[in-house]
């Protein structure tokens, strides 16, 4: 696992919950580091968040519930066969 998979997956959801999803998509990949800079903190990443509230984000960090639809993602996804990230599946007509 990347070593900044479950925080990115944290604040995916964490965003999710400002109605901030894709903003929060889009700032992971456009500065990974963001991550990296403890959510922001002094880099210049936190200036163009993407109209996220860092304060907010912090709060929601630490909610069980995101961890617990973090850790039913990961749980179904072994089930089904998931071992790497990112997957994909091909549909096939029979």
């Amino acid at each position: 696992m990347h070593s900044f998979a479950l925080l990115a997956a944290q604040v995916l959801e964490a965003c999710a919950l400002q109605q901030k999803y894709l903003q929060a998509h889009d700032l992971i990949l456009d500065c990974q580091e963001f991550l990296e800079y403890e959510l922001g903190g002094n880099h210049k990443s936190s200036k163009k968040n993407h109209s996220i509230s860092v304060q907010q984000l912090n709060i929601d960090l630490k909610s069980e519930v995101i961890r617990g639809k973090i850790d039913n993602d990961i749980k179904t996804g072994t089930q089904s066969g998931m071992k790497n990230t990112p997957l994909f599946y091909q549909w096939l007509k029979i």
